[in-house]
């Protein structure tokens, strides 16, 4: 193959000369290395599956080890009357304190803790746990109580109910201290089942709420089928108060939704002066 190419620059033109098999050569030679590039980008990827998928076994090993130990602990926040100022009750929230002190963020564990079902076991640590810390709280307040989250296995499977009916039978303690948030944030598949189970508890005495109202999958099905009694207007939405933010619109109506239907609305998130003065004015009691 024989090609002139001028180069004006120079005043001059190059001939260039290869042969016809040496460029067949190149092409075979190029094919080869694109094919042998191509399997080892396969190759690379089954092994990073193949490392995240140890890495989560290894992770739901070592909660399995972590819920033998004890160590998830409950952090307590605190939940304000917004007219009184006093602590009405409490979130209990879930925290990964290793056996070295090493303390794992939330974000790092609760989504495996939840997906390889040791979430149950943690979650009747918290319990338990929070029975405890909390005792000379209620000692002065009767009436005060401790949120605890529990995911849609807790309530479909009936571990809770058993749960419960096993811990009253070793420590008897008033139903009422004890409220249980299911998240919108998981579905719950059976909601005959769950609305039944729920209707039962709640004539025990134990209180249910639903989070995430209106940034989930259940939406106000949820409220209609499942018997609630608080609803925990999310932070989306308390984040939108003293602007224009179009999500502002929905507040007064997921509130007037909420008063309509008897429920009690926890406002999630509350930060500042305005909002407190805001969610007052609506009739909004709890933050």
């Amino acid at each position: 193959i024989i090609k002139r190419v001028a180069v004006p620059e120079l005043s001059m033109s190059l001939v260039l000369a290869e042969d016809k098999a040496a460029v067949w050569r190149h092409m075979r030679t190029w094919g080869w290395i694109s094919a042998l590039v191509a399997a080892l980008l396969i190759v690379l990827a089954e092994v990073a599956l193949r490392y995240r998928a140890l890495k989560r076994r290894s992770l739901a090993s070592l909660m399995a080890e972590a819920v033998l130990r004890e160590e998830f602990l409950p952090h307590y926040q605190a939940i304000i009357d917004i007219e009184s100022g006093r602590i009405a009750g409490c979130e209990v929230l879930i925290r990964w304190r290793q056996g070295d002190g090493v303390l794992v963020p939330p974000s790092q564990f609760i989504e495996t803790l939840e997906s390889s079902g040791h979430i149950i076991g943690a979650t009747q640590t918290l319990i338990e746990t929070s029975l405890h810390d909390l005792a000379p709280v209620w000692a002065d307040d009767e009436h005060f109580f401790a949120s605890v989250n529990v995911v849609p296995e807790h309530l479909e499977t009936g571990k809770l109910e058993h749960y419960l009916a096993e811990l009253q039978a070793r420590r008897p303690f008033p139903a009422s201290w004890l409220a249980f948030e299911v998240t919108e944030r998981l579905p719950i598949r059976d909601l005959e089942g769950t609305a039944a189970m729920i209707g039962r508890l709640r004539e025990a005495g134990y209180c249910f709420e639903l989070d995430d109202v209106g940034n989930g999958y259940g939406g106000f099905s949820y409220l209609q089928r499942m018997g609630f009694e608080i609803i925990k207007l999310d932070k989306m939405f308390v984040d939108t108060i003293g602007s224009d933010d179009i999500k502002l619109s929905l507040v007064p109506a997921i509130v007037a939704f909420a008063r309509d239907a008897g429920l009690e609305i926890i406002a999630e998130g509350v930060e500042r002066p305005d909002q407190v003065a805001y969610l007052r004015k609506l009739g909004v009691r709890l933050m």
